[in-house]
C-alpha cells in the first residue's frame, strides 16, 4: 500500500478518536482496539515480511492462487 494512503487512514482514525473524545469524554473502544491493530500492522509488516516463516506462508498462498 502506498505511504500517503496509510497516512490519510491514520489521520482519519485520529480525527474520529478526537471527535469521540470531545463529544463523549472518551474514545469508543472500537477506535482504541482498531487503532492499536492498525498501528501494530504498520509497525510489524516490514520486520515480519522478511522472516523465512512468512516467506514460506506467502509462497504457499501464492501457489493456491495459481
Amino acid at each position: 500500500m502506498r505511504k500517503h494512503i496509510l497516512i490519510i487512514l491514520g489521520l482519519l482514525l485520529i480525527i474520529a478518536m478526537l471527535h469521540d473524545w470531545r463529544s463523549r469524554g472518551r474514545p469508543h473502544a472500537v477506535y482504541v482496539w482498531g487503532g492499536g491493530a492498525f498501528l501494530a500492522v504498520m509497525l510489524l509488516r516490514i520486520p515480519v515480511s522478511t522472516t523465512p516463516a512468512w516467506q514460506a506462508i506467502a509462497t504457499a498462498m501464492a501457489r493456491l492462487g495459481g
